[in-house]
């Protein structure tokens, strides 16, 4: 339920490519053999060097010099395309809840109480498939999101999604008095709790009383069962 990588295709400079293509990139006066992005892509390479950074050292290492040479470009390339590390934060959020959303709208069902079932499992999956990045999209690294427009549209539709499956459990005449947004806000909550207690390894202790251990698939439907279930009249 994961979406497709932001990078379809990528690019290697041949070592005989002009000096104005390696300019344009940024990458003017680096070394024939290091392996470097065409121009094409390289705002996406950023991003994604910006995500495997993030997983690999946390939010504290992130800069765009250290994205730079994670992505295999000159220190100078970033700047082509961010006007500062801020706006390289907030790029690699909206990637985040770009992917989140994709594996919500994957998610399907008989009837909208399954299909809402399903949703959370999908959101619930993502954020334990990219427990780094989904910390990042909540977290304060970038502390005004509402400056950036493009994020902004992005996690409005992450939630959005939510609301229009909530709102089709409303018309069935069997949840909880409530505006879908409120329900939905309240499902919200619930899940993204989830998520944070699992991502945080807190779960496995009570959980560890168990015999068998539950797995862990079989857990998120539990937990999706039982937060459907409480917007239920």
């Amino acid at each position: 339920m994961m979406c497709t990588p932001l990078i379809q295709t990528t690019f290697y400079t041949a070592v005989g490519q002009t000096s104005a293509v390696r300019e344009q990139d940024g990458l003017h006066g680096a070394p024939e053999n290091h392996v470097t992005y065409h121009h094409g892509n390289l705002r996406q390479a950023l991003i994604e060097a910006g995500v495997r950074l993030l997983s690999e050292a946390g939010p504290a290492a992130m800069s765009l010099r250290k994205v730079a040479i994670q992505a295999g470009v000159s220190h100078a390339a970033p700047y082509h395309h961010f006007k500062d590390k801020e706006a390289l934060l907030a790029a690699v959020c909206e990637r985040g809840f770009r992917d989140m959303t994709t594996a919500m709208k994957t998610a399907d069902g008989e009837d909208p109480f399954e299909h809402l079932t399903t949703m959370g499992h999908a959101y619930l999956s993502y954020a334990r498939s990219e427990p780094a990045l989904y910390r990042f999209m909540f977290g304060s690294q970038v502390p005004d999101k509402q400056q950036h427009p493009e994020l902004m549209a992005c996690a409005h539709e992450s939630f959005n999604t939510l609301v229009e499956v909530v709102a089709r459990c409303v018309a069935t005449g069997e949840t909880r008095a409530g505006h879908p947004l409120e329900l939905a806000m309240a499902v919200w909550a619930m899940t993204h709790g989830i998520a944070a207690l699992l991502n945080d390894g807190v779960h496995k202790g009570p959980l560890n009383t168990l015999d068998p251990a539950p797995d862990i698939d079989a857990l998120l439907q539990v937990y999706m069962t039982s937060v459907t279930a409480s917007i239920r009249a």
